[in-house]
């Protein structure tokens, strides 16, 4: 009876050891979550702004066409004009034909200003500001112009 206690020992040991040594270790897989990738456009910037600075000549004009991507009120500065208290033409409008024509709607005669000569009112569309000679150059100016839009 001895003897079989000791086998049994031995017994019982060595399943104890091989359970202890068996590979019970699980392997998991890792999960990955992907977020699809987004493309954000660039944020719209309101109010645009374009300037222009060259040269009107004696009897001419000079236009710049701009597109209003919604609808708000478009702002327009003659900041220079050539000497002080030379008087112009300035004028908002919509562009015709395939020349740089534009078709004024509204129009002053003005001296350059820091402060904007027209706040109109418009809608989504395309729309041309002029500067023109009314009369009273008798050389080539220099000019600056800028337009705020929505």
């Amino acid at each position: 009876m001895i003897r079989f206690r000791r086998l049994f020992i031995v017994v019982l040991l060595f399943a104890v050891s091989a359970a202890a040594c068996a590979d019970n270790t699980t392997t998991t897989t890792p999960t990955t979550t992907t977020t699809p990738a987004t493309t954000t456009p660039p944020p719209l910037v309101y109010p645009a702004t374009s300037t222009l600075t060259t040269q009107l000549f004696v009897d001419g004009a000079v236009s710049r066409t701009f597109t209003t991507s919604r609808a708000g009120t478009v702002s327009v500065t003659l900041s220079r004009a050539g000497a002080d208290g030379t008087m112009v033409g300035l004028g908002v409008g919509i562009p015709q034909g395939a020349l740089a024509s534009c078709t004024l709607a509204t129009s002053i005669t003005t001296a350059a200003s820091a402060t904007p000569q027209f706040n109109v009112p418009v809608d989504t569309g395309s729309y041309c500001v002029t500067v023109y000679d009314v009369g009273t150059l008798t050389d080539t100016i220099t000019f600056d112009l800028t337009i705020v839009y929505p």
